[in-house]
Parts: structure tokens; sequence; C-alpha cells
């Protein structure tokens, strides 16, 4: 009986809703809709406007971050090539990790010289004719940047890469990956691409060009979430990024263990296929934990023979990039 006294009062509401003027209809409709939660979920357009601010309304000793993102002629950032880069400029709140907004939007197309794969275009929807005897000015770019405390990616593992080969000022920069350094499912959030997250957080966009990914990115980046206790993913990132680890190069493990190490979280490395690597199994693990896992290989992976292994320094200036700073050896 009490559902078909809802459901009445839903009617009439609809009713008055439809004698609304048709530009209030669709915000109405969706507040009728978001009583019901249990029956039905609102995803809500992204509003760029809300994002956006002018430069005299950022205050005074405000930080700046620039969330980048490309779209390529394929999946190897090592071969493949930019053909649209976007970026915003975000003012942020250093002490707290607050966005007051974007305060530069920036998106430019280039052509690769040669013709976008079939592939590549489905993805993206960027065509030879769009992009023909377009080049992205390096000294805007450099330009963009230069102030940038650090640069967010979306999956900072391909971008960065990607970034560098093509604008060296990036090797210079700080970064950080919202897919990788954000543990979403501790946010109650099972999965890592960037739509997918967006509906969780209640909006839609219109993916796959640059600067529309960025600008979502934003908006993702400063959601309190109440699985991080009220905290944005931004801030979750802020209190990491900077952190160190510690590149354990397995050297001397025995093939029979490959298994092991990979169950351990180790991946497979080739010179072949990665200049400067060692041809061994790699991991990053916490300074706090590095003394443990040398322990760990030497009793499991060595048969407690002598360990001497390769150790790199990991850092947001060479995380995400094949680049090494190599540190003193480790024994054991």
């Amino acid at each position: 009986m009490k559902q078909d006294t809802n459901m009445q009062s839903v009617s009439t509401t609809l009713q008055d809703i439809l004698k609304s003027p048709e530009n209030e209809q669709p915000a109405l409709l969706a507040a009728v809709l978001d009583k019901f939660p249990q029956l039905f979920r609102v995803l809500r357009s992204l509003n760029v406007d809300e994002l956006i601010i002018a430069p005299a309304e950022v205050p005074e000793g405000a930080g700046f971050l620039v969330v980048a993102d490309t779209e390529t002629t394929g999946t190897d950032n090592t071969t493949d090539d930019i053909i649209e880069l976007g970026m915003v400029e975000v003012a942020y709140d250093r002490e707290i990790g607050y966005i007051y907004g974007v305060t530069r939007v920036f998106n430019e197309l280039e052509d690769p010289g040669r013709a976008i794969p079939a592939q590549a275009a489905a993805v993206n929807g960027i065509t030879d004719e769009m992009v023909a005897g377009k080049r992205i000015s390096d000294a805007e770019v450099d330009a963009f940047v230069k102030d940038a405390d650090l640069v967010i990616c979306h999956n900072a593992k391909f971008d960065r890469t990607i970034l560098e080969r093509r604008f060296p000022v990036f090797t210079t920069k700080a970064f950080a990956c919202s897919q990788r350094q954000v543990d979403w499912q501790a946010g109650g959030i099972t999965g890592t691409k960037l739509d997918y997250i967006a509906m969780c957080l209640g909006f839609f966009f219109e993916g796959h060009r640059a600067s529309v990914d960025c600008l979502a990115l934003v908006k993702v980046l400063n959601t309190p979430m109440a699985g991080f206790d009220g905290q944005t993913p931004l801030q979750r990132i802020l209190e990491t990024y900077k952190l160190e680890a510690r590149r354990i190069w397995a050297t001397g493990a025995h093939f029979d263990f490959k298994d092991l190490l990979k169950k351990r979280g180790y991946h497979w490395h080739d010179p072949a296929n990665e200049p400067g690597a060692e041809k061994a199994w790699a991991m990053d693990v916490a300074v706090e934990d590095f003394a443990a896992e040398l322990d760990w290989l030497k009793a499991e992976c060595l048969y407690g023979k002598g360990l001497s292994m390769p150790v790199d320094r990991i850092d947001a200036y060479n995380r995400f990039t094949s680049r090494r700073t190599p540190m003193e050896r480790a024994y054991r």
C-alpha cells in the first residue's frame, strides 16, 4: 500500500514537471529519480564550466599541477606517436590538497608523418585529415608545464614515456599516476578505467579526446569519497607520490623460481625491449620493506647462498620510466 502511495505521489510530481519550462525538466526529473537510490542511479553529464576559474580567483600562494593525456597512433609508447596532447593547469592548495579550479586548458593535434591506423582512429576519432600538417609547439608545451609541481596522468606508465620522447621538458617533472597510485578498491570502486570511475562517482563524459579526459580526471580527483574517510583521490596522491622506493633486480635468482617471483609481484625485464634494464626479474618495494625483501629473496630464491643484486632508487622523477638511478649493490 505504501508503494502505491509513493507511485501516486511520483505520478503527480511527473505531471507537475511536464508542465514546467522545458529547460528545467531534466534536473527536476533527475531529482525525482534520486529519491529512489535502490532502484535508480542518475548519471549527470560532466559540467566543464564548474571546473574553470579565472586566474584572478586563485588565492595567493596556491600551487599548480598539470593533468595530461595523450591520444596516439597505437599502444606501444616506445614506437607509436602522439597525435593529440591535452593538458589542464590546476590550481590547488598545497597544504590540504583542495582543488580551486582549472586555470588553463591546452589541446593540440599533431601530424605523425604517417597514416593513423584504423584501429587508433576508431578509438579516438582522430583522422589523417584532422592532423594534416599540424605540429604541437614545443615552446608552448614548455611554458605550460614549467611551473607545475607535478604532472598527473591516468596511466603514467604509458603517457610519461611517450611524453618524454616527444617533449624533453617532461623529463624534469615529478609525475604521479591516478590509476596506480590511488587504491580505488579501498575507495569502493572495483575498476581503474577513468570512464568507469566517473560513472561510480555519478557522472559521464565523452571520452578518448585528450583535454576532455583531463577535465574528467580533475573532477574525479577533487571528489570526496566515503571509502577514503572523506578524502579526495588527489589528497591520497599528494600523501604518497613523493615517497621513494627501491627497485630490486633479482639477478641471481634461478630460473626455477620464476613462478614464485611472479606471484610475489616481480616483473620480467629484458634490455632487448627496455634499453638499460637488467635481464632479470625486478620489483619496487617501499624503503621500509627493503631489508625484509632481501632476506626473503636469499631464503626463498637463492638456496640460502650469498646475495649480491643491483638496486635502483625510484622517486617521482623517474617512476614510470626506464631511467635508472643506481644505488650500491645489495648484499646478504
